[in-house]
């Protein structure tokens, strides 16, 4: 009897679980519970133009409290911008490698963009559809995150990111709620709050209903992964009345318990159907597509991963290799845009250099000469500065206007027998800072109203105090003081009456009611706006150098001469950068569209025409 006792719990001993195995193959119960981690994102404070949430910030601490019970190590984020997020997921990445279970949780707003879900961030810009891809964090960088590292690891991915958002209401292709994954890393389970295409509550109570239920079931002990979702769907399907079903993919290998079965807490090792094998030299330890990819896929050569697709274009790790192909094309784009903008920074340096020591030695020659050499006294009542060609009304006639007043008086004025008189631009004006003494004194220590409006134009426009050259925006209706002008800066040796424009040397035009000199016609090259600023800086037309990028308003003044310039890029694609940058968008700047003539902005990566004027 004793003997056969001891035989027994020696088979016992060596062949734990026989009946799982049978019935199973592989059965895996988690009880290691240090080597669980977890990234949990709550992003609420949104713009109002994407539309604030009241409970993801409370759903990332409830989630993280929750987590924390059984074992996970979490790292837990609120309200954090674009650069955060990923490197928040990349650090995530590298953290799970050595992990048994990867949990990554996001609450906020999510959408679908061509077949793909983002997640969005705070501060995220998105003004037409195209912007989400950079502006959004990718669900496929999680997933491909997750890729790799220990073989029997658990990934668990939950979003609760299906919430209405503002962002993408307007746009045409806009599709509800999110999209079934592309693919799965091994051995995970996908979880959205609500099922693909649908969208999900943000919930009255503290938490969404989603977490409200998850956060309750993940605690019970003895309950699979799978189990628990089972319940969420039904406690959420009740707490909506039908309105949200959450939705569940998984390709889990094992058996995964949040808490581990009470009764059997010693379980924490895997049982399989046959014995482990010896090592076989002449065996390989992976698939095929599995050996090649463990030999390349930290590669830095874009190469090696095309190869990879060639080869294996089915393979399951085909997506993340994908993924990898663009993010390192991306990496050389930028790495060869870089040494780009550097050479072209370090010739528009030495060009600049030349420049200042030819203005050096011309100013000093200017310096040489007298006072009277560099002024030409003109008809009563006036002044012409030579070195800009701009001829400037000398008294102010003292009285005060709002700024519409102060246009009609100058374009009504008829002084020194000329009548083309205008309100200066702001520039003009503050190029006299320094040269008030020329005027008469008797309205020097006032402020003057300047043609130039605001970056929006609705709320008011620019005015200088000649004194101590300071300068502001003031509304249209304040009055203040007004001194007019002829001509333009830079533009004319010899003032002359306004005519209709004539053409200039080849490949300009000159609109003569401005004094400016255009580009005709543009190079049909699309550029980003830093590199339009360049190729301006950098253009010799006509027999003229000093070309620039011309301001929005300057630009905008153009839509009614449109006919001047060469027809050439006026059709669909009419879109011209300006260099006037959007004042609460850094990264935008102001574009002026032709053919439907208008005015927007868009962000400084992307590409618009060129066409460069003098002033």
């Amino acid at each position: 009897m004793k003997k056969t006792l001891l035989i027994s719990i020696v088979l016992l001993l060596v062949f734990p679980f026989p009946l799982q195995a049978a019935e199973k193959g592989i059965v895996r119960v988690n009880t290691d519970l240090s080597k669980r981690v977890a990234l949990i994102i709550g992003n609420s404070d949104y713009s109002a133009a994407v539309g604030p949430l009241r409970n993801p910030v409370n759903d990332a601490r409830t989630m993280a409290e929750a987590l924390e019970e059984v074992g996970f190590k979490v790292t837990r984020l609120e309200n954090v911008k674009y650069r955060e997020m990923r490197e928040a997921v990349r650090d995530f990445g590298s953290r799970l490698r050595k992990s048994d279970a990867a949990l990554f949780y996001f609450s906020g707003h999510g959408v679908q963009f061509e077949g793909g879900n983002y997640l969005l961030p705070i501060g995220a810009e998105i003004e037409i559809p195209r912007h989400i891809s950079y502006e959004a964090l990718s669900e496929n960088e999680v997933l491909a995150e997750m890729e790799g590292g220990t073989k029997d690891r658990v990934n668990l991915v939950i979003v609760d990111a299906c919430r209405n958002n503002l962002v993408t209401r307007g746009f045409r292709s806009a599709s509800k709620g999110l999209a079934q994954p592309e693919f799965h890393p091994s051995g995970s389970l996908i979880a959205y709050a609500t099922a693909p295409g649908k969208v999900a509550a943000d919930g009255t109570g503290a938490n969404s209903p989603y977490v409200a239920e998850l956060s309750k079931h993940l605690r019970t002990p003895g309950l699979k992964v799978e189990d628990v979702f089972k319940r969420v769907l039904v406690g959420v399907e009740e707490r909506t009345k039908g309105k949200q079903v959450p939705w569940v993919n998984a390709s889990l290998k094992g058996d995964f318990y949040f808490v581990p079965p009470e009764e059997k807490p010693e379980l924490a090792a895997v049982a399989t159907l046959t014995p482990t094998p010896a090592p076989s030299s002449a065996a390989s330890k992976f698939l095929p597509d599995e050996e090649l990819w463990e030999d390349m896929k930290d590669s830095d050569n874009p190469e090696d991963f095309e190869d990879f697709l060639a080869a294996f274009p089915e393979s399951k790790l085909a997506p993340v290799a994908r993924i990898k192909l663009k993010r390192l094309k991306r990496k050389q784009d930028k790495a060869q845009a870089e040494e780009q903008q550097l050479a072209e920074a370090k010739l528009k340096a030495e060009e600049k250099q030349k420049k200042q020591q030819e203005l050096a030695a011309l100013r000093q020659k200017q310096e040489s000469e007298s006072k009277n050499d560099r002024l030409d006294q003109t008809p009563s009542g006036t002044i012409v500065y030579t070195s800009t060609g701009l001829m400037w009304q000398k008294k102010p006639d003292g009285v005060e206007r709002n700024w519409q007043n102060a246009k009609w008086y100058c374009e009504g004025l008829t002084l020194g027998s000329y009548s083309d008189w205008k309100l200066p631009e702001k520039k003009e004006l503050k190029g006299m800072v320094e040269k008030k003494d020329l005027f008469d004194s008797s309205r020097n220590e006032q402020l003057f109203w300047s043609s130039t409006k605001g970056v929006y134009g609705t709320y008011g426009a620019w005015y200088v105090s000649l004194p101590s050259g300071y300068d502001g925006i003031s509304s249209y209706t304040e009055s203040y003081n007004t001194r007019c002008v002829r001509g333009w800066l830079q533009s004319q040796t010899a003032i002359r009456p306004k005519s209709e424009p004539t053409e200039a040397q080849l490949g300009t035009i000159v609109d003569t009611s401005t004094g400016l000199m255009w580009q005709k016609k543009p190079d049909g090259v699309e550029r980003n706006w830093q590199n339009a600023k360049w190729y301006c800086e950098g253009l010799t037309l006509g027999g003229f150098s000093g070309w620039e990028l011309p301001n929005v308003e300057v630009l905008k003044n153009m839509i009614g001469k449109k006919k001047l310039f060469d027809h050439y890029k006026m059709g669909i694609e009419s879109d011209y950068w300006s260099s006037t940058p959007h004042m609460d968008r850094t990264s935008s700047a102001w574009f002026v569209y032709f053919k439907g003539g208008g005015v927007n902005y868009s962000p400084k990566a992307f590409e618009n025409n060129v066409r460069c004027v003098r002033f």
